[in-house]
């Protein structure tokens, strides 16, 4: 489900564990329960020297890959965050970590949560928070179960998507190519594509919009 490779590790989500490989050592190190809540690993970030890991209802983690110890990771104050399903955990520009859940979209500086984003308190459309994208602008896309949100740096928008636009549907990854096209994976169906200014968009499938 989920691979991170750097600084001479190989870490590896499955449903089945976690796997640690050493590749200096040719060692490897496998997390099942109960050293963790849940088997199911979804995503896998590195921000150096951590591993920072999302689970299907078991929380976060994070993994030191020098000692090969892991360890529970709780989001704010609140403890059921040990049993929310994490399904991104994503850098930004400034080097705050989003975490993308269960539970709503976390946002942390430093190691520490500083935000916590829902449909009751912003305009996060609702449901499980599924992709998190920063793109070469800085922006950042929020995807959700109902839909999407764009981080402009100060707060999440959802009014400003033109029409026609894949706002509505359930987008499970974002990607941005060379030429600075975005391209959206939607749960079901074909891949949407749009320039940065979202000028120029359309289902591949069916070519680019002209310019509006």
């Amino acid at each position: 489900r989920a691979v991170a490779i750097a600084d001479g590790y190989k870490v590896i989500g499955t449903r089945d564990g976690l796997f640690l490989v050493n590749e200096s050592t040719g060692t490897s190190r496998r997390f099942v329960k109960p050293e963790i809540a849940s088997n199911i690993i979804f995503c896998i970030t590195h921000v150096a020297p951590t591993y920072y890991i999302g689970t299907y209802n078991g929380g976060m983690y994070t993994l030191d890959p020098t000692t090969a110890t892991i360890a529970p990771f709780t989001l704010g104050e609140d403890a059921t965050t040990s049993t929310i399903s994490v399904f991104a955990i994503v850098a930004d520009p400034h080097g705050d970590l989003w975490i993308g859940a269960s539970d709503g979209l976390h946002r942390l500086h430093d190691g520490r949560e500083v935000a916590r984003y829902t449909s009751l308190n912003s305009q996060l459309p609702d449901g499980n928070v599924y992709e998190i994208f920063f793109d070469s602008t800085g922006r950042g896309w929020i995807c959700t179960e109902n839909g999407m949100a764009i981080w402009d740096g100060s707060s999440l928008r959802t009014g400003h998507f033109p029409n026609g636009f894949v706002n509505g549907m359930k987008i499970r990854d974002i990607i941005e190519d060379r030429e600075h096209n975005l391209y959206f994976a939607p749960d079901r169906g074909e891949i949407f594509k749009s320039n940065l200014e979202l000028t120029e968009f359309g289902f591949i499938h069916s070519g680019v919009k002209d310019p509006v």
